[in-house]
């Protein structure tokens, strides 16, 4: 008798010191409830247990009960929206402590914005939509910074999202067509990044019409060698892509790691891309390497 005594005492005290987080999760501009956003609640130190989660209900609801009374984050995501905390006042800032105690359940409203977007068409001469021609996307930055790439459909159109609120660049890729190439140009048919079209985009927001007419040209295939010293070092190549338009304003980026001695096909380089070229090859561990670079032109074409 005894015993069941001290047990219901114990569910006593635990059940009036439990603590409970209520909340729903809707679309920042319309309002409407987001099913099956995962919920995230962490307590911070100090606060006994661990981290829980759960998905939001098809009402857009959730519940988190019998918590430790302390301080959490909230944290909540769904898959096309941008991740947000509670309490977060920018997309780029940090969320709010809850403090949680047992007097009363704490019920918490949380809005996730979209990510940004931009589409537009890549077309040719005459306007007519180019398919299946890559795109892609810089943050305005010195050297620009790639952030994402994008595939033309068949009538040209492509769209970028996943974007974060901020200034781009928007460019195509070089492209060999059966009749003819294309080189790397800027939205507004620039080669220079000076005069680059800048694109602005923010939360729940997409730029539309950023069409772009590459230019026509020669391509070239740009191909080499790394040997690395010592033997069998990992090595990671850098060179200047497609899109470089002069090395004061060339980005850069790496390949994946390459094994040793591996010759690497390089796309399609623009004329001016291959002027001066040098290939630079590092390892991950302090080492020299020998690199052996080669450029050819592309098969003659008229345009």
């Amino acid at each position: 008798m005894w015993r069941s005594d001290i047990l219901a005492g114990l569910l006593s005290v635990c059940w009036l010191d439990a603590a409970v987080i209520r909340g729903s999760v809707v679309e920042n501009q319309t309002g409407k409830f987001l099913a099956r956003a995962t919920v995230l609640v962490e307590p911070i130190a100090g606060t006994p247990g661990g981290a829980l989660s759960m998905r939001t209900n098809v009402s857009g609801l959730f519940e988190f009960s019998a918590l430790a009374p302390g301080v959490y984050l909230v944290k909540v995501s769904r898959p096309g929206f941008m991740p947000m905390e509670y309490g977060q006042k920018r997309w780029n800032s940090a969320g709010a402590s809850l403090f949680l105690d047992d007097s009363a359940p704490a019920f918490l409203s949380i809005r996730l914005p979209r990510w940004s977007a931009i589409t537009g068409t890549v077309v040719d001469e005459n306007d007519v939509g180019l398919p299946e021609h890559d795109v892609v996307a810089y943050r305005n930055t010195r050297p620009p910074e790639l952030v994402a790439r994008a595939h033309s459909d068949e009538r040209g159109v492509y769209r970028m999202s996943g974007l974060e609120p901020g200034t781009y660049l928007v460019r195509t890729a070089g492209a060999q067509y059966d009749e003819g190439a294309y080189l790397p140009t800027f939205s507004r048919e620039s080669i220079p990044v000076e005069n680059a079209r800048l694109v602005d985009v923010d939360l729940d927001q997409q730029a539309d019409h950023i069409d772009i007419r590459p230019l026509p040209g020669t391509l070239f295939t740009l191909s080499g060698e790394v040997v690395p010293d010592p033997p069998g070092a990992p090595t990671r190549v850098s060179w200047p892509p497609t899109w470089a338009a002069r090395p004061s304003t060339r980005p850069h980026f790496n390949s994946p790691a390459l094994p040793p001695a591996l010759s690497k096909s390089m796309p399609k380089l623009p004329p001016t891309a291959t002027r001066g070229l040098k290939c630079r090859a590092r390892t991950s561990r302090p080492t020299s390497a020998q690199t052996r670079v080669g450029a050819r032109r592309s098969r003659p074409t008229r345009m």
